[in-house]
């Protein structure tokens, strides 16, 4: 057998960039091709990042990130069970509106580093193990980092959250503890590996919602007997506050915040109230500022 000559073969990752370097698309303006790749769907954008390590670095530019949530529609990623516990792949469901349908796509995201993929939770329902530490994955990139519990030794509430603050141009994670009495809630911003508590916050049971995140505030129903049951976290200010519910509530309905869920629909706030379990409304706040959710769409 004759012996192959040195350097008879480029290795893939030389051909992948002689590739990029003759594309023709890398001659246009890049916030042209922002833009171009910005219109596509996340299962296509994973496709890119295989291509060359030119597309890796136009999908990893904050200036990407920001014109793809700007344009993409509303979708949902969930994390799949599997029924193999060493799997080396964290299997998602991207669940996407087609038409008047919906469609479901699976997606593998294989971290470049030993992440668990087995016993994870979403970040809409934590476990409540004090001593779990928090996975921020990107699947696109197929990056993550992990960020350690910052009090061991105290109770974790079930209520944990991710936003994005525009001052700061940092995603940050927001977490309630229990130490004594008062409920304290510390913050990390992702990336920088430390957290620092911003004092005592409202005591109320927290009943987080899957998408609440509007406008650089976090907004969740609470259980409380004030009336006053839509609490809010701005990212940017970093202070809670209050959101009155609409003018119709009784006070019997007021009292049922437990039947209640906030959400986010198309670029709005709105509240499901389901006083019976037999019907419910929806109130959007149709303009953000106003001070409270002023027209029913679903009686």
């Amino acid at each position: 057998m004759r012996g192959r000559k040195k350097g008879a073969m480029e290795p893939s990752s030389n051909r992948h960039e002689s590739t990029a370097n003759s594309c023709r698309l890398f001659r246009l303006p890049h916030p042209l091709i922002l833009d171009i790749l910005s219109r596509l769907p996340i299962r296509d954008l994973l496709h890119c990042r295989c291509v060359c390590k030119r597309f890796i670095s136009f999908i990893s530019d904050h200036e990407f990130a920001s014109l793809h949530l700007s344009i993409s529609p509303l979708c949902i990623l969930t994390n799949t069970k599997a029924l193999q516990k060493c799997r080396k792949r964290l299997q998602l469901s991207h669940v996407y509106a087609d038409g008047a349908s919906f469609q479901v796509s699976k997606l593998n995201f294989t971290p470049k580093s030993n992440v668990p993929t087995w016993d994870i939770s979403d970040i809409s329902a934590c476990n409540g193990d004090p001593f779990y530490v928090f996975y921020v994955c990107n699947p696109i990139l197929g990056e993550f980092i992990t960020i350690q519990p910052p009090c061991k030794g105290r109770h974790r509430s079930p209520f944990w959250g991710i936003g994005y603050s525009t001052v700061t141009n940092q995603y940050k994670l927001l977490q309630s503890y229990y130490p004594t009495v008062k409920l304290n809630y510390p913050m990390a911003e992702i990336g920088s590996g430390t957290w620092r508590s911003i004092g005592n916050a409202p005591t109320d049971f927290v009943s987080l919602p899957f998408n609440a995140f509007l406008n650089g505030a976090l907004r969740w129903s609470k259980f409380s007997l004030r009336g006053e049951f839509i609490n809010f976290f701005d990212f940017d200010t970093e202070q809670f506050g209050i959101v009155p519910p609409p003018h119709h509530f009784q006070e019997l309905d007021r009292y049922s915040s437990g039947c209640t869920k906030t959400g986010v629909l198309g670029g709005c706030l709105f509240i499901c109230h389901c006083p019976d379990f037999m019907q419910f409304d929806i109130w959007v706040m149709k303009e953000y500022g106003v001070k409270v959710l002023d027209q029913t769409i679903c009686p």
